[in-house]
């Protein structure tokens, strides 16, 4: 890690860490030579952030909000896919799968089943949202977004505006207290609908697993996040017994 200390001026450095102990020394050397500029790295780096650029820390509050459990997966990964029905078919969630048209049209609203996904929310506590089905992705989707003239290029990110149209209307009929998404494109659709630009993470609930909260007075409800590979086939069964936990 000393050759950081001689970077040439406007050179782009990569590091590999493999322990904390690495990051904290990447950290330091950067500090010591005066480069902590623009950094880009992972949640473990963000961790020494605080000290290394001496800024005010305090410890994040953990508390379980009330509220059912609203489960969305946007994500193609084949571990989220076998997450999802194994929450189905082993943590009491019933299947609220996206029709094609709810993926791709963002003027089509499916009273019904919004009524329905509000129902199951409201008497179990739990309800999903799902894009796909089967570890081969929806062809079915891409092929009317052909036909409709969609690059398939723009086909995520339309049906994860879509997805956070939903969850927003969601929100607005029941009382959530924890929202599990798995895929960045997701969230990150979700947070646009819902006007949400800052998110404050809380903990590490297991490796790749955080719960964090949205920065907005009107949505004050628990998010916990997922990237598609990450977690054992029971994850939603994990984060619901740490958020239980969390209610004691």
């Amino acid at each position: 890690f000393e050759s950081l200390r001689t970077s040439a001026a406007g050179a782009i450095r990569v590091v590999d860490a493999r322990t904390d102990a690495d990051l904290q020394a990447i950290g330091s050397i950067l500090k010591q030579s005066g480069k902590l500029k623009l950094l880009a790295g992972c949640a473990g780096f963000a961790e020494l952030l605080p000290e290394l650029l001496d800024l005010p820390a305090a410890p994040v509050e953990l508390r379980s909000k009330p509220g059912s459990t609203l489960l969305v997966s946007g994500s193609v990964n084949p571990r989220s896919v076998k997450q999802v029905s194994y929450a189905l078919e082993n943590c009491g969630y019933a299947e609220s799968r996206l029709s094609v048209e709810q993926k791709i049209d963002s003027n089509f609203k499916d009273d019904a089943w919004e009524a329905d996904l509000a129902e199951s929310l409201l008497k179990t506590g739990r309800g999903v949202i799902w894009s796909q089905r089967s570890e081969k992705g929806d062809d079915e989707a891409q092929t009317r977004a052909q036909e409709l003239g969609i690059e398939t290029s723009h086909l995520g990110g339309i049906i994860a505006a879509n997805i956070g149209a939903i969850v927003k209307r969601m929100l607005a009929r029941t009382n959530i207290g924890t929202l599990i998404v798995f895929g960045g494109d997701t969230l990150l659709g979700i947070a646009d609908a819902l006007d949400c630009h800052l998110v404050r993470p809380v903990t590490e609930i297991v490796p790749g697993i955080a719960l964090a909260r949205f920065v907005h007075d009107s949505y004050r409800f628990n998010v916990v996040t997922k990237a598609g590979g990450f977690g054992g086939d029971d994850v939603v069964g994990e984060i619901e017994q740490f958020m239980t936990k969390l209610a004691e």
